[in-house]
């Protein structure tokens, strides 16, 4: 159980560490399309500032602002022109907009030309990016899961590989205790910590078998030795009864 929770938690944050990264690296690449959707009016505006500006491409999602404030060209979703004074205008990165159950995200250039400052903004959505991370989380909940699943398994197989000689050795010694037997343990060939245990358990029985001995040992010297002081007493005492005092 404990190396199952282990795995779970490894297995996790391995997941949590790879969703972030493919996080990070769709919101990049989104970023760089963004930036190269800007790119084209951008270099139009620095070459040909007097010039009007050509209409975003199918699919590109971008407003182009004169220095004045006017929108010279805009294919932006009502939904996000709606919000873009929430835009910080000075932040070069990438910045998200929600609205109406979808983000957007949303890259700002500053053009600088002989006029003044241009705005480019230009957005994405980012919809597809969230189904790909949702698939993404749905793919790696299902095989970290089969992965510690396995895991725990192998590590269930292992365990009990591993403590298989404790559980032999066990029996055998319940065997020597019900048949009161002068066998020791049995040693395995190996050179592991099994073999040393059961040397070491095997010393410590072939001590307490000695220390019995010398006990029923020192039994014995004893009672032989009272032996003959308890006949002589036992002497005595029918001599007393059979009314033999002096004697």
């Amino acid at each position: 159980i404990g190396t199952l929770l282990l795995a779970g938690l490894f297995f996790g944050g391995v997941g949590l560490v790879v969703r972030h990264q493919v996080e990070g690296i769709l919101s990049d690449a989104l970023f760089e399309v963004l930036k190269s959707d800007a790119a084209p009016f951008e270099t139009a505006i620095q070459q040909e500032p007097g010039d009007s500006v050509d209409h975003p491409g199918e699919g590109q999602l971008l407003a182009v602002i004169d220095p004045t404030g006017t929108t010279q060209t805009s294919t932006l979703p009502a939904a996000v022109t709606a919000q873009l004074a929430s835009i910080d205008l000075a932040d070069p990165g990438p910045q998200e907009i929600t609205t109406g159950g979808s983000t957007y995200l949303v890259a700002v250039e500053t053009v600088e030309s002989g006029t003044g400052a241009w705005t480019i903004i230009s957005a994405r959505n980012q919809d597809s990016s969230e189904l790909v991370l949702a698939d993404l989380t749905t793919g790696l909940v299902i095989g970290l899961s089969a992965l510690t699943f396995v895991f725990g398994v192998v590590s269930w197989l292992l365990t009990g590989a591993a403590l298989r000689p404790v559980t032999h050795l066990r029996r055998s010694a319940d065997a020597i205790v019900a048949s009161g037997s002068d066998e020791l343990l049995p040693v395995g060939t190996a050179k592991d910590e099994m073999t040393d245990l059961a040397i070491t358990l095997n010393q410590l029985i072939a001590d307490l078998r000695a220390s019995a001995a010398r006990e029923r040992q020192m039994v014995s010297e004893a009672s032989h030795e009272l032996r003959t002081p308890l006949a002589v007493l036992q002497a005595q005492h029918e001599l007393l009864r059979a009314g033999e005092r002096e004697t």
